[in-house]
């Protein structure tokens, strides 16, 4: 599949970039990605919510490795050819959420300690009714037997991550803290 984004005649606008750069940029940002190189990555993308957001986005373009084993992306301009590919990203080994992790004993207060944890279920509850943009959103994934789990979801990944995977079955990898799980990364279940 080839996608042709601008052309070598079209004007551009002073104080825009022109389309070459931005593809250029997108790719650099997504060889830093592939490469784990973080804190390069973290150096071209310095708001957090922006970082975490791009993240979240080059996950999704990822491959499951099992129908598609690669998805890569080629520019050429001015002679010039770049290339950058993705390949299925390592699974977390973090320890799956039972109902009995979720639901503590009466009486009994949830963990202050964070823990990684992964939890499977259906995303069908969102609040992103917060009043600034900086602040944290929060889904339910509704679990097998009716269990709900509050995750809290970061700034800037409620719109482009989590929307798109609305009445889905997905899969989170989080922290948990207390009740509440916080989000590291969401991705529809396999």
């Amino acid at each position: 599949m080839t996608f042709r984004i601008g052309d070598s005649v079209q004007p551009s606008l002073p104080g825009l970039s022109p389309s070459e750069a931005v593809v250029d940029e997108l790719l650099d940002c997504l060889q830093l990605y592939t490469e784990g190189d973080e804190e390069q990555l973290k150096s071209r993308i310095n708001e957090e919510a922006y970082y975490r957001n791009f993240v979240g986005l080059a996950r999704t373009l990822q491959p499951d490795g099992a129908k598609v084993k690669l998805v890569g992306f080629t520019t050429t301009h001015s002679g010039k050819v770049k290339q950058v590919a993705l390949r299925k990203q390592a699974v977390f080994e973090t320890p799956s959420l039972t109902a009995q992790d979720v639901i503590p004993e009466h009486g009994k207060k949830g963990t202050q300690d964070t823990e990684p944890v992964q939890l499977r279920g259906e995303l069908l509850i969102a609040n992103a009714t917060k009043k600034s943009p900086k602040q944290s959103g929060e889904i339910e994934i509704v679990m097998s037997g009716n269990i709900k789990v509050t995750v809290v979801v970061p700034p800037g990944m409620m719109s482009d991550i989590v929307k798109p995977l609305w009445e889905s079955e997905v899969e989170v990898i989080g922290t948990r803290k207390g009740k509440k799980v916080h989000l590291m990364q969401i991705r529809p279940a396999s």
